[in-house]
């Protein structure tokens, strides 16, 4: 489960009993409780507790092999499990009802939910402190989201497009599917436009949208964004198909802002590849256009990086032209997952840095309005590793030098050649000292041992394991090679 769906359970027991299914769901083998516990700093007691209590919601779920540990079996019905322990989190509740405009006192949420007003008001204020990330307020008399149209669609957007691994009840279904479809056909064939397009986002948009007018809640463009962005190529087909898209309302009472936000849509949604990432529309964006331009190019001189074809430059050029068109919106728009962010930073910290300290030091009077700064420079990271290895053909060089019973080296030899599968060269070295001459003969990239050696300093990365490589070595070596292949 994200982080943010877990954000929304603020009780820290609904927490253990999501994180205890999904450790179990993810062991290979029968899995014991003291093992759990260690993980979770908790002790087995509780763990028991949170078993007994997860079987009393169905007893098939979770099956104790007494001798040997726990497993679920039924993994087919598990997102039903999920979904049943977190609707336990008042949360989840409230917001889903909330979407459906059912706004309730305190009083009447408390009688509901069972719990005590101030159990609720500890629960409410946590919530406050999530929508506070996306500008919007909560009003208590009765409980309600406030705040503008754009912000509580963004907030609503992101719970259930986030949340949708844990709720089946809100995930578009085959008519948004069949909408999606049609429309996109008759894009294409309709227009000299060559797109691609996330198509599961676009459904939760469209849902989400639809949901909002059918409960007569609109949205408001402002006047100077609304008029450019119907002179844009995509408009007019968009404007088109909009009583098709928007089947809550009549096609004669469509909202030219309604529309216009449709087709601001599409700038979030475009898939970032040579050819089909869509117009740049510079003869709408002639200075911001210009200004890009030079700052990408300034980039990747300043960086020393190898330019990339216009094709590819394209991409930048139109990712932070689309971000910046649509923070006239709101800046929500720039935000990215927690994980994604997370990973891109730890495994490429020194690339992302130099991305913030360009867009911290750039003159481009429109970068003043990039408030999550970080999210936007993550994925200018992603597109500068796509830039620099897309047809790039050379995998790194890892040696293997491991020492144990000879049946186990066999096991483990096997193992590797599996593990690396066909990215990377692979050398084994049982009979020979591994030096530093030999590492640089063989053109090694990073040397494997599970032993200590430390009469040889390497120029070469290495990396130990423990004696007999656990599955948090194989997890290490797999990120250190997925580093050198996005370097």
């Amino acid at each position: 489960m994200n982080n943010f769906s877990l954000s929304i359970i603020a009780d820290k027991k609904i927490r253990r009993q999501i994180h205890l299914v999904e450790r179990i769901m993810q062991s290979p083998y029968p899995i014991a409780l003291e093992e759990i516990a260690i993980e979770f700093d908790v002790s087995v007691r509780t763990l028991e507790r949170d078993i007994a209590e997860i079987g009393n919601i169905d007893k098939e779920f979770v099956v104790q092999h007494k001798a040997v540990g726990y497993e679920i079996e039924k993994t087919a019905l598990i997102d039903d499990l999920l979904l049943d322990i977190s609707e336990q989190s008042p949360l989840f509740v409230i917001i889903q009802n909330m979407y459906e405009e059912i706004y309730l006192t305190i009083d009447e949420w408390a009688d509901d939910l069972f719990l005590s007003s101030s159990a609720l008001y500890r629960y409410l204020s946590s919530l406050k402190n999530i929508l506070k990330d996306f500008n919007l307020t909560l009003s208590l008399t009765p409980v309600k989201i406030e705040g503008e149209e754009v912000d509580i669609r963004y907030f609503y957007f992101y719970f259930f497009y986030s949340t949708n691994d844990i709720s089946p009840k809100y995930r578009p279904g085959q008519e948004l599917f069949d909408i999606f479809q049609a429309n996109y056909d008759f894009f294409i064939q309709n227009t000299d436009i060559s797109v691609s397009l996330q198509h599961r986002s676009i459904l939760y948009w469209t849902m989400i949208v639809n949901k909002r007018i059918e409960h007569e809640h609109y949205i408001t463009i402002p006047d100077e964004v609304k008029v450019k962005q119907q002179q844009s190529l995509t408009y007019k087909y968009i404007e088109k198909l909009a009583h098709e898209i928007l089947i809550t309302t009549s096609t004669t009472d469509i909202p030219v802002d309604e529309t216009v936000f449709l087709d601001m849509l599409l700038l979030d949604n475009y898939m970032y590849r040579e050819g089909v990432a869509g117009p740049i529309e510079e003869r709408l964006y002639p200075f911001l256009t210009k200004d890009l331009h030079l700052f990408v190019n300034d980039f990747f001189a300043k960086e020393n990086l190898a330019k990339p074809s216009d094709a590819t430059l394209y991409i930048f050029i139109f990712y932070i032209r689309n971000i910046l068109l649509l923070t006239q919106l709101t800046p929500l728009f720039q935000k990215n997952f927690f994980e994604v962010n997370q990973f891109v930073k730890t495994m490429h910290y020194p690339m992302f840095k130099k991305w913030m300290a360009a867009i911290s030091a750039s003159e481009i009077a429109d970068f003043k309005k990039i408030k999550y700064a970080e999210d936007v420079c993550v994925n200018l990271t992603m597109f500068t590793l796509y830039a620099k290895n897309k047809d790039v053909n050379s995998m790194p060089h890892i040696l293997f030098s491991f020492d144990g019973k000879t049946a186990y080296l066999n096991y483990l030899h096997m193992f590797v050649e599996n593990f690396m599968g066909g990215n990377t060269e692979v050398t084994f070295s049982y009979n020979k000292h591994i030096t530093n001459e030999l590492a640089n003969s063989l053109g090694v990239d990073l040397i494997v041992k599970n032993y200590k050696e430390t009469s040889e300093n390497f120029d070469c990365q290495t990396y130990n394991t423990s004696r007999h490589p656990t599955t948090k070595d194989w997890d290490n070596i797999y990120h250190l090679i997925l580093a050198m292949q996005s370097t």
